[in-house]
């Protein structure tokens, strides 16, 4: 799909944050939908690539394929579909991963 330059301009800036292996504190996600679980994930569910972004350093990291994402003691202040498909998720605080596998587990840094 061809987005006009104003969307692109905007889109543009996920560019502007440096790819961190080892950042492991974020205060925005983004969820790039992907295929089907079935049949090795939850059936009901499709699989989504996840970068985690902190807005503070200007670091983000690539924290692969999952099919479902736990959030304890976390509060999401905006849910966004972008024009690119991801999803945007922005926190209120920083979170942190607690337990990486297909489902990936989160919490408040506080």
């Amino acid at each position: 799909m061809e987005y006009p330059q104003e969307v692109k301009d905007k889109l543009a800036i996920l560019d502007k944050y440096k790819p961190t292996k080892n950042l492991d504190q974020f205060d925005i996600l983004h969820l790039y939908p992907m295929g089907l679980a079935f049949p090795t994930g939850y059936y009901d569910s499709r699989y989504f690539n996840l970068i985690g972004f902190n807005t503070q350093t200007m670091q983000k990291r690539d924290l692969g394929e999952h099919d479902c994402v736990d959030f304890s003691n976390c509060q999401i202040e905006i849910a966004q579909v972008f024009a690119d498909g991801a999803f945007l998720l922005k926190m209120k605080h920083l979170i942190k991963i607690t337990m990486h596998s297909q489902r990936i587990y989160f919490e408040n840094v506080n």
